[in-house]
């Protein structure tokens, strides 16, 4: 997935950091409005650019996936990102992010896998 940034095509990558991840999951499955909705998408593209392509890093420490996505939105839009596109691949990389959390089961399984090796 691509995006037109800032005079360049920049290629997009989900977070491979799963608290990352998951500060966006709390944040998507609470009731929102547009606004937020909007936020959220724009920071979703914000945490999926390389570091130096002229987005500002998420800050972990706040854990403030809507305020980080304002700043996001801003320089999006200034840049001539189109609310739909922002909408459009935000919404295609917080599927993609939600793929990244295991699920209860895998991690029983996971958990059994281990306890099985350390038997040994």
């Amino acid at each position: 997935m691509k995006i037109k940034f800032n005079n360049q095509e920049i290629k997009l990558e989900i977070p491979k950091s799963l608290g990352i991840c998951m500060d966006f999951m709390a944040c998507w499955g609470e009731e929102q409005n547009r606004t937020k909705l909007g936020r959220l998408c724009a920071a979703s593209i914000g945490v999926s650019v390389p570091k130096g392509r002229g987005l500002a890093n998420y800050d972990i420490t706040q854990a403030d996936p809507y305020s980080y996505g304002f700043g996001i939105q801003e320089a999006l839009l200034e840049n001539g990102v189109p609310p739909s596109t922002i909408y459009e691949i935000g919404h295609q990389l917080l599927v993609g992010m939600a793929s990244r959390i295991p699920t209860a089961k895998e991690v029983d399984n996971a958990v059994n896998f281990t306890e099985e090796g350390d038997a040994d």
